[in-house]
């Protein structure tokens, strides 16, 4: 997948996280806009399950996600963004105590489309 955060044009001082996948299908979902560390915003996944996610900075200067299953029947997972040594974007995800971790390299932008939407 292809994962882009920015600031929003629409709404200057927030930010939106756009995440899109290629293959078969192609699909792109968009969170946001949003504040770090402030309101909740609603985000549904490929599956329809519906959650409250929240984004903050911690004390590493590493972006935080925190995702809630609106009717809390999907345990609370935590996704934390942050660029390596070796300027790839790592993403250490946590859910119901199972931990994965992901590398991605830096692309060229493909959303320019989006640009002045979000």
């Amino acid at each position: 997948p292809i994962i882009r955060f920015k600031e929003s044009t629409k709404e200057p001082g927030k930010y939106v996280l756009i995440t899109k996948s290629k293959g078969l299908i192609s699909k792109r979902f968009t969170i946001g806009p949003f504040e770090l560390t402030g309101s909740a915003v609603s985000e549904v996944r490929a599956d329809g399950y519906e959650f409250s996610s929240t984004f903050s900075i911690n004390e590493e200067g590493k972006l935080v996600h925190v995702a809630q299953h609106v009717g809390d029947k999907i345990p609370v997972s935590t996704s934390i963004r942050e660029i390596d040594d070796a300027g790839k974007l790592k993403v250490t995800a946590e859910c119901d105590g199972c931990k994965v971790v992901r590398l991605y390299e830096k692309c060229e932008d493909e959303d320019e489309e989006l640009d002045g939407q979000l």
